[in-house]
């Protein structure tokens, strides 16, 4: 009988804490959203002078390379993949943009509203990670 009562009540309670805590269920919190208002909100500000915030990028960049090894090694290579995009030095990246940046000192208003939210901007680019994530 208290087999029983276990099946009944402990599996059925068990099953429905998985189904909660699963990837991509209503209401479930990444950290990848919280990064990439960040990163958006710090590259908006590059028509500053990049002195100004190199402790803020050099920080942000870290957060960045943690959540991309994270995914690497807990979700999968295919959500890795899209974290070595967003990270390339050599492609249009945020890492691209923040060399980028160092380099010139500031940059254009208009480059930076394309680098952010153009076709192919960083913001585009963090958005696929997100959905990936939440499916």
């Amino acid at each position: 009988m208290k087999r029983r009562l276990v099946c009944l009540v402990v599996a059925p309670a068990l099953f429905a804490l998985g189904c909660g805590l699963s990837r991509g269920a209503v209401g479930e919190y990444s950290p990848t959203i919280d990064l990439k208002v960040e990163t958006l909100g710090l590259m908006s500000r590059a028509d500053e002078p990049y002195a100004e915030h190199a402790e803020e990028v050099e920080a942000l960049l870290l957060r960045l390379y943690k959540a991309a090894e994270y995914d690497r090694w807990y979700v999968g290579r295919e959500l890795y993949r899209m974290w070595e995009v967003l990270l390339d030095p050599s492609e249009a990246s945020v890492v691209g943009y923040f060399e980028l940046w160092s380099e010139l000192g500031t940059l254009e208003p208009a480059f930076i509203d394309d680098a952010l939210h153009g076709e192919e901007g960083i913001a585009v680019h963090f958005d696929r990670i997100l959905v990936a994530q939440f499916q």
